[in-house]
């Protein structure tokens, strides 16, 4: 069974997403991850969310990528 995501959890994600970013981003938390930090919602075992990164650069994204892949381990 996945691990239910609590708020420890999803705040423990975004610190290491935060460290592993190489530019500004702005993060917008949708889902029941966004639920469960406002209300107590329905369990999930994912976290659902946008990013929005400064700049241009196509490129970017790449980092991004990898920067979510690293916050995940």
């Amino acid at each position: 069974m996945p691990l239910s995501l609590n708020r420890r959890l999803i705040t423990r994600f975004f610190t290491a997403l935060s460290g592993e970013l190489n530019r500004k981003a702005r993060v917008v938390l949708t889902g029941a991850a966004a639920g469960n930090l406002l209300a107590d919602v329905r369990p999930s075992s994912d976290i659902d969310f946008a990013i929005d990164i400064q700049g241009s650069d196509p490129r970017a994204w790449e980092s991004v990528e990898a920067a979510v892949r690293k916050a995940m381990q």
